[in-house]
Order: structure tokens, then C-alpha cells, then sequence
């Protein structure tokens, strides 16, 4: 500061006095060079703020997965079969399956790709893409895929007749709370799409779910959802090639995904994010250099 000028630190004596000489020299520099002050003071909060958002990315990134395949999904295999079997072909490829060993258990589904929206007459880009999920056994649903609220009490939701559950993302997507409807749209073919009353929002942090009934979906299309896939419980096997050979091997068994296989491969999209959260951190170190 100039000759006879003092800045406001030197006046708090219990700070000024317990500073040495080169830090004396640095606070005057600070307020005697405006925007060395500024430059120094936006320096340190960006330096900060990338140190921040980088490391709580990765933070996020990694428990979300681990959440969603631990507490939400609770199957280990996605087993693909063909919705065109008839009533006897499933029961023997059934009966093949619960032969296969260390199987635990299995709810068989209809998953589909759909398309909804939260207006009648919406135009295509309104309309968010989901996964129609419809299990055959409502009651057995709960041990395969847990449905609950994320915040507040985190109760439990159950499928009824009158609505569907939808995931939070597509919740917000859709921009709709509970209680409100949304418009179903099975394939492109649709001329007019099915209403129905949002019953609950579910956690959920990975791709986007409606959960219907079977008796909701016979009611809205006049027919039984087909049967294209088997939720399924293994006896603690992580990822075992024998067991998924074995499953693929039954006649009507498409395919057989594993949970660590869906893993793995989301877990391929967050490692290139991790490179975007290394350079955050390299540039917020460079940047507390400058």
C-alpha cells in the first residue's frame, strides 16, 4: 500500500502479529495488486470447485452401480427365451431349467422396449423410451427386483391393477409425480396410446422401467403379455461360464446374461468418465500451480 495506507488485516493485531515477514508482503501484494487479488482468489475456487465435482463424480459413479445391481436387482441372470413357444414347449424348457444346478429360483417376464409420454398426442420427441417390464407372478416379483421410494421413508411399492410404477429418471423425464397419468405407446404401430395413472415412483439409477401387472396389461391390449424372459437366482455362482453354458443349452433359451455381464459393461462407460474425472483433477492441480 502506499505510504501512510494500512489494509484492514493489519488492523486486526491478533492475525497481523502472528504472521511472519513473506506473509505480511503477500497480504499487502494481495490488496496493492487488484487483480493479482482477483486472479489468486478465482484461481483457488476453480482449483476447488474441479476438485469437487471431479471427485464426487467418482464417488457417485461407483456406488450407484454397486446399489443398483446389489439392492435393486437382486437376480443374477437375464435368460432370453422365445416368446413363441407354446404352453407345453415352456413347461419342458422349464422343467429343463429348475434341473440345471444351483439354480435358486426364477420369475418369468415380459421386457419390452416402449415409448411413453405425459401428453395424448405428443410428438415423437416427447415420447422417452423405457423398458415395460410385466412379471407372470406379482407376489414372487419383490425377491427379484426390489420396488421402493428413495427418499422420505423408503417404503416399499407394490404392483396393482390400477396403475404402473415407473423409475425416478423417467419420472422426471416425463415430468410426472404420482398420481398423474402417462400414455403408453407398445410400438410404432400405435395409433392411440393406452392411458394409465402413475402409482409409484421407484429408485432406480441405471436405464429406465415401467412395472405393470399382467392383469393391467390383459386390460389395456385384450391379450396375455408373451413370455421372453426368466429373472433367475443363482446359489452364490459369480459369473460362472459352466452355469450360463448349461442354461443355453435348453431348447427356447435365447441368450444368458449375467448381472456381472450388464456390470461389466456399464462399468466400460465409467471408465471413459473416469478419464474426464483425471483431467478435471490434473487441470485443477495445474491451475492451484499458476
Amino acid at each position: 500500500p502506499k505510504s501512510g495506507k494500512h489494509t484492514f488485516v493489519e488492523k486486526i493485531k491478533f492475525i497481523w502479529q502472528r504472521l511472519n515477514f513473506g506473509q505480511k508482503s503477500a497480504v499487502r501484494n494481495l490488496f496493492r495488486y487488484k487483480k493479482r487479488f482477483f486472479m489468486t482468489l478465482f484461481g483457488v475456487s476453480g482449483c476447488m470447485a474441479l476438485l469437487l465435482v471431479g471427485l464426487g463424480i467418482r464417488d457417485s459413479v461407483s456406488s450407484m452401480t454397486e446399489h443398483q445391481y446389489g439392492d435393486i436387482f437382486n437376480y443374477t441372470e437375464i435368460v432370453s427365451v422365445d416368446s413363441n413357444l407354446t404352453r407345453a414347449e415352456r413347461r419342458a424348457m422349464l422343467s429343463k431349467v429348475n434341473t440345471v444346478p444351483n439354480v435358486e429360483g426364477y420369475i418369468q417376464a415380459n421386457r419390452t422396449m416402449i415409448s411413453a409420454s405425459s401428453v395424448l398426442g405428443a410428438e415423437k420427441d416427447e415420447e422417452k423410451r423405457a423398458y415395460l417390464v410385466v412379471p407372470a407372478d406379482v407376489d414372487q416379483f419383490p425377491g427379484f427386483i426390489t420396488l421402493k421410494e428413495r427418499t422420505g421413508k423408503q417404503q416399499s411399492i407394490s404392483l396393482a391393477d390400477n396403475g404402473v410404477v415407473i423409475t425416478e429418471k423417467y419420472a422426471d423425464l416425463l415430468d410426472v409425480k404420482a398420481g398423474e397419468s402417462i400414455y403408453l405407446k407398445i410400438d410404432e404401430s400405435t395409433v392411440t396410446p393406452k392411458e394409465v395413472k402413475v402409482i409409484g415412483i421407484a429408485e432406480n439409477y441405471i436405464f429406465n422401467y415401467i412395472y405393470m401387472t399382467p392383469g393391467l396389461y390383459q386390460s389395456l391390449y385384450n391379450v396375455e403379455p408373451e413370455i421372453n424372459v426368466l429373472f433367475l437366482k443363482n446359489n452364490g455362482l459369480l459369473n460362472d461360464m459352466n452355469f450360463k453354458i448349461a442354461l443355453s443349452r435348453i431348447d427356447g433359451i435365447n441368450s444368458v446374461t449375467t448381472s456381472a455381464d450388464e456390470l461389466e459393461s456399464i462399468n466400460q462407460v465409467v471408465n471413459n468418465l473416469y478419464f474426464i474425472i483425471i483431467l478435471m483433477v490434473v487441470s485443477a492441480a495445474i491451475l492451484a500451480f499458476v
